[in-house]
This record gives C-alpha cells, structure tokens and sequence, in this order.
C-alpha cells in the first residue's frame, strides 16, 4: 500500500479519539459523580466462584481476577506424588491443577489444566 493509505486511517483513528477525549472532558460534575457511582456498583458487586477447570487464556478481566483471588485465600496444594499444584474454592473442591518441574537447577510450572 502507498503511505496515504496508511496515513489516512490513522489520522482517522487520532481524530476519533481527540472527539472522544472532548466528549469524557465535557462531562458535568453530576455526570462524573454518575460515572464514579456506576464504577463503584461494578466493583462492588458480588462474582461467583468459577467452576471447575483451568480458565480460557482470553479471559475477562473479571475472570481473571476470579482466577487470582481464591488463589490468594482459598487452600493450595503442591501434590508431591503427582507433582502438581492444586487450587481449590472456599468449599475445598479443587478447580485446576498444574504440573510442577523441579530438576534442581530450573524450576518450572506448566499451564494449568
């Protein structure tokens, strides 16, 4: 392709995102206090344990702070007898495995299943 074809569309996309800016900017104070609020209900709200079985590697990003969070409170086990490390949810179920390599020299986790 020549160079205005590939200049155009980004001179397009600037544009549209310099309106973009000009629209957030213009927001009233009642809009923004609005905005805050919607935020916080987002946050504030309850999300369901996942179920059983390694998360997609496109995850949301809820589903990826539903992977991370149980980790941090929930019980996790590194199984000697299958090298695996094993999470679990607050019922004590475990969801997802990975496998564990240790050779003494390089220490390795695989993806989790």
């Amino acid at each position: 392709g020549s160079v205005a074809s590939v200049v155009a569309p980004v001179a397009t996309d600037t544009a549209s995102r310099n309106a973009s800016k000009a629209d957030v900017s213009g927001l009233s104070v009642l809009d923004a206090a609005a905005v805050l609020a919607e935020v916080n209900a987002a946050l504030d709200t309850v999300v369901a344990e996942l179920g059983v079985g390694a998360p997609a590697n496109t995850a949301s990003i809820r589903t990826m702070l539903a992977t991370i969070y149980p980790m941090l409170i929930n019980k996790m086990v590194a199984n000697k007898a299958t090298n695996r490390l094993e999470a679990h949810n607050a019922a004590g179920t475990k969801t997802w495995s990975k496998v564990l390599n240790d050779d003494g020299a390089i220490y390795t986790e695989d993806k989790a299943t």
